[in-house]
C-alpha cells in the first residue's frame, strides 16, 4: 500500500487549505485589482458629464474618485458602489457598515457607481460652505484642490497636493478641456433628443388611446404643454435653435420653459417680468454664477428679449468670423454668438471696452 501522504497529496491539500482560507473574502480576494489608467478610463466619461451638469472640473472628480475609492478597489467601491466613501448621515437607501475613522460606521450603498458620482457632484453642489468654489474657473484645478482642503472636506494636511498630484501625473486636466465638454455636451443633447423623441410617440399614442376610450378633450390638451413645437424663426437674430425640455438633474426645467441652443449652449430668452435672482433660482444656480455666465459684474433690469445663458460661453464660436451689423455692440454680439466677451477681444487684438465699427470682420476662432 503506497503513502497517502506522498508529494502529490501534500501539495493537493494544501491548494485545498489556501483556497478554503481565501473563501470568506469572496472572489474579489482572488480577483486582479484594477490599475488607476484602466479606473480613469472607465469612469472619466461619468466625470465630464457631472462637469456639464454641476460645474465641478472633471479633473477633481476623477482624482477624488481614485483617491476615496483606491481607483474602484476599495471594499466600498466594490461592495456598494460606493466611490467617494460618503457616509449615510440622513441616508433612506441601502446602507453598509465599514470601520473607518470608528468602528462599524455606516456608508451609503448604491446601485450605480454613477449613482455615487451624482450624490458627490450634489453634495458639493449644495453644500453651503463649497458654494465659494463655483467662482473659480472650471480649468483651475489647484484652486479647487486647496478651495476643498481649505472648506473641510478633508483632514488630512496634504489632501489638495495628493489631487494635484494626480491629476498631473494622469493628465486628468485635459478632462476639463472644452473639446471634452464641448463633444460630451453634444452627447447629452443627442440624449435628450432621443428621450423627447419617444415621449413625444408615448403622448400621441397615449392621447389615441383616451380619444378611443371616449375621454374629454381637456386632458388631451393639458398632455401637450410639452411638445409644443418651436417657432420657425427664433428670436434675437435666430443664434440658436429651439427646444422644449422636460426636465435636467441640475437645471429643473419646467414644461412651459422654452430653452433655446446656440454654440453647444443652453439659454433662454427673457421676458421683461425677470430678475437674475429669480432666474437663477429658478434654475438651481447661483446668482454671481448666472452673471459671470453673461459677463456681467453686477445684477440689473432685464428688458425682454434678452439672452440669458444658462452655462459658461465658449472660447470660440462655432463659425470663423462675423461681420459687424448695424447697432450691433461687442457685448451683443458675444451674447448673439455664445462667446465670452473678453476672449471676443482677445481674438481679434482689440482693446477690451473699444466698439468695433461697421463692416468690421471679427475672428471667432484661433
Amino acid at each position: 500500500m503506497k503513502c497517502f501522504f506522498n508529494t502529490t497529496n501534500l501539495l493537493r491539500i494544501a491548494l485545498i487549505y489556501i483556497v478554503t482560507l481565501l473563501l470568506p473574502f469572496g472572489s474579489r480576494a482572488l480577483a486582479r485589482e484594477i490599475s488607476r489608467k484602466e479606473y480613469i478610463q472607465q469612469y472619466s466619461h461619468i466625470a465630464i458629464r457631472q462637469m456639464n451638469q454641476y460645474g465641478i472640473p472633471a479633473s477633481i472628480i476623477m482624482a477624488q474618485a481614485c483617491l476615496e475609492s483606491g481607483n474602484g478597489n476599495s471594499r466600498l467601491a466594490v461592495k456598494a458602489n460606493n466611490h467617494f466613501g460618503i457616509k449615510c448621515h440622513n441616508w433612506k437607501g441601502k446602507r453598509i457598515y465599514h470601520n473607518d475613522d470608528e468602528r462599524g460606521e455606516c456608508f451609503r450603498k448604491y446601485n450605480h457607481a454613477e449613482d455615487s458620482f451624482k450624490d458627490h457632484s450634489e453634495f458639493l453642489r449644495n453644500g453651503r460652505r463649497y458654494q465659494s468654489l463655483f467662482d473659480l474657473k472650471r480649468t483651475d484645478y489647484k484652486a479647487w484642490a486647496h478651495g476643498l482642503k481649505a472648506a473641510g472636506y478633508a483632514t488630512n494636511p496634504q489632501y489638495a497636493q495628493m489631487l494635484i498630484d494626480i491629476i498631473e501625473k494622469n493628465e486628468l486636466y485635459r478632462l476639463d478641456g472644452e473639446n471634452f465638454s464641448m463633444k460630451e455636451s453634444k452627447r447629452l443633447r443627442k440624449e435628450r433628443a432621443k428621450i423627447d423623441k419617444a415621449n413625444r410617440k408615448a403622448e400621441k399614442a397615449a392621447r389615441k388611446a383616451e380619444k378611443r376610450a371616449g375621454k374629454s378633450s381637456s386632458a388631451d390638451k393639458n398632455s401637450e404643454i410639452g411638445i409644443i413645437l418651436p417657432p420657425e424663426t427664433p428670436q434675437i437674430g435666430d443664434p440658436g435653435s429651439a427646444v422644449w425640455v422636460e426636465s435636467s438633474p441640475l437645471y429643473n426645467y419646467t414644461l412651459d420653459r422654452q430653452i433655446f441652443t446656440n454654440n453647444g449652449l443652453q439659454y433662454i430668452i427673457a421676458n421683461g417680468t425677470e430678475t437674475y435672482q429669480s432666474i437663477a433660482k429658478e434654475y438651481n444656480l447661483f446668482t454671481k454664477e448666472l452673471l459671470k455666465f453673461n459677463d456681467l459684474r453686477k445684477s440689473a433690469p432685464i428688458p425682454s428679449g434678452t439672452i440669458i445663458y444658462l452655462e459658461a460661453k465658449r472660447n470660440e464660436g462655432e463659425k470663423s468670423a462675423y461681420v459687424v451689423q448695424e447697432g450691433d455692440t461687442m457685448y451683443g454680439i458675444s451674447q448673439k454668438l455664445g462667446i465670452k466677451l473678453l476672449k471676443l477681444y482677445e481674438l481679434n487684438n482689440m482693446e477690451y471696452g473699444s466698439k468695433a465699427e461697421v463692416g468690421t470682420i471679427l475672428n471667432l476662432q484661433k
